[in-house]
């Protein structure tokens, strides 16, 4: 699959993936429906880039004004893809990158006192137990700051658990992909 930026100041620019079998891209069409919905808050925004495979999603918040993109994956090749990506589109300065599976990135984080103004997560479909968690990590602890976005790209049929804190503000349907927008 090609993966390219979409809009801002990279946009057209090619981006290396690591092989299919290890990650599945988000679509250009939920990138570009997540960035539309989230225009606003996006400039000078600090963004968390969760299972982030190439790293396209936190890529694209920087072309499109963020000023700081976090990115936390744990498999090997997909690191490589997004370092790669990071120094083709020399934007190191601006860049963390987590070699750890997000519930340990997610600790450490917290741990640190970070907090993001946009969250975004794409678990793999196919580890079901990890959206709860993550949801509920994400709801419980002070990784989401105050006026931010946790946005979480799951299957169709994911239903979101109850929270403490985050609402749910809206949920957009895309094919066989669902992406839900939670604030407090």
């Amino acid at each position: 699959m090609s993966l390219s930026i979409a809009s801002g100041f990279f946009k057209g620019r090619k981006l290396a993936s690591p092989p299919s079998s290890i990650t599945r891209p988000t679509s250009s069409l939920v990138r570009d429906a997540l960035f539309n919905s989230l225009q606003r808050e996006i400039d000078e925004s600090e963004f968390l880039d969760l299972f982030a495979g190439s790293g396209a999603m936190g890529l694209e918040a920087l072309s499109r004004g963020a000023k700081a993109a976090t990115f936390v994956e744990s498999h090997r090749l997909a690191i490589a893809s997004i370092k790669k990506n990071i120094e083709t589109l020399d934007v190191a300065e601006k860049c963390s990158v987590i070699s750890q599976k997000s519930e340990k990135a997610l600790e450490a984080l917290e741990k640190k006192g970070k907090s993001f103004d946009i969250i975004f997560a794409d678990p793999p479909y196919a580890k079901k137990d990890l959206y709860d968690d993550v949801i509920r990590f994400i709801d419980q602890k002070n990784l989401l700051k105050k006026s931010g976005f946790f946005c979480i790209e799951t299957p169709i049929d994911f239903e979101a658990p109850l929270l403490e804190c985050l609402k749910s503000v809206r949920s957009k349907r895309y094919g066989s992909t669902k992406l839900i927008f939670y604030t407090f």
